[in-house]
């Protein structure tokens, strides 16, 4: 059900990839992981698959040998990172059984202590529930939290504000998801034009606009009914698991899990980032230089609110990194510029 809720939001994402290109005239690249770990596969199948297997034992290793009892459980993110050493590794001039156990270990090693590194801030969303971040961008996310909790103010948490009688229909997050993604399409569609438009759908505007905003909120409905039967059966399944084999373990899980503990907060991430890579894109587009609009669906899946205020939303979003990012432009005197910036 993750899954098929996470291919039905990245579904509806992608016309708006195109969309915003032809309003804003933006020309870039589309970076994606599993596209390039397809193509890795035919050089380094043998490799990765043999890191993947060997890491997923090291990491069973290191729990029931260690203090650190967190079970890696996001298949596809250990998939991407076996794959990632066994490139660096050959690079290195790493071949054969060395390779695959140093990917191995290394692989099952940061499985196994990652989600430890900032559990303590899991363990606030989640109210303990039993669970840890297995997410290898989860990194960014303690630092996130690290910040706020010096800088920030709990009881100001836009993830705890309490809606209204009269806007109580609001509370319904498939419901706002819904509208704020019709605004969205919409105003994105108006800037296109009809003509771009007819290229992609043969539904009027508005009709796009509507019907693509809600089929977004069904994928987002699809997650949310997943996360709750991951919940309702992973969680006892390992405590079977954890007085028998590894006691008190810990299942590591995928970031979408944690929508249902804080649905406001990584709502308003989500939309926080998408009008700031908008602008950013925008601005890249206006430069001429070719800017990223293809991981609107990761940014979705990976916003988090632990606190009011969280600053590594903003360089998430890659507006730190747009002055050096222009740097690298054919143009000397917009060089310039971006070395000032």
């Amino acid at each position: 059900m993750l899954s098929a809720g996470a291919g039905v939001i990245v579904a509806n994402l992608n016309p708006l990839g195109g969309i915003i290109e032809a309003g804003f005239n933006i020309r870039g690249v589309i970076p994606n992981n599993e596209a390039i770990v397809s193509v890795a596969q035919k050089v380094l199948g043998v490799e990765t698959m043999s890191i993947l297997l060997l890491g997923f034992i090291f990491n069973l290793l290191i729990a029931r040998c260690t203090k650190y009892k967190y079970i890696f459980l996001t298949g596809h993110h250990s998939f991407f990172l076996a794959c990632l050493f066994s490139a660096v590794l050959q690079a290195a001039e790493f071949r054969g059984w060395m390779l695959v156990l140093i990917g191995g270990f290394l692989l099952g090693s940061w499985s196994a202590i990652s989600p430890a590194i900032g559990q303590r801030y899991t363990k606030q969303v989640t109210e303990d529930g039993g669970i840890a971040m297995g997410h290898f961008g989860s990194l960014g996310y303690y630092i996130s939290a690290w910040i706020a909790s010096k800088t920030g103010n709990p009881a100001n948490s836009f993830a705890d504000t309490e809606i209204s009688e009269k806007w109580g229909f609001l509370r319904d997050t498939t419901v706002t998801t819904g509208i704020v993604m019709f605004v969205i399409y919409f105003v994105c569609s108006a800037v296109a034009g009809t003509e771009y438009l007819r290229t992609i759908t043969d539904q009027n505007m508005l009709i796009f606009s509507i019907l693509t905003g809600l089929q977004f909120a069904v994928g987002v409905a699809i997650v949310y009914n997943g996360v709750r039967l991951i919940l309702g059966d992973l969680v006892p399944a390992f405590q079977g698991i954890s007085q028998k084999l590894i006691p008190d373990s810990i299942p590591a899980v995928d970031c979408a899990v944690f929508f249902t503990f804080k649905p406001n907060g990584g709502g308003r991430r989500f939309y926080q980032l998408l009008y700031r890579r908008s602008g950013r894109d925008a601005a890249a587009g206006r430069l001429r230089h070719g800017a990223d609009h293809s991981r609107y669906g990761a940014a979705f899946l990976l916003r988090r609110d632990l606190r009011r205020f969280s600053p590594t939303s903003w360089a998430a979003s890659g507006a730190a990194s747009l002055p050096r990012s222009l740097a690298a432009s054919s143009s000397p005197s917009c060089r310039r510029c971006c070395y000032r910036l």
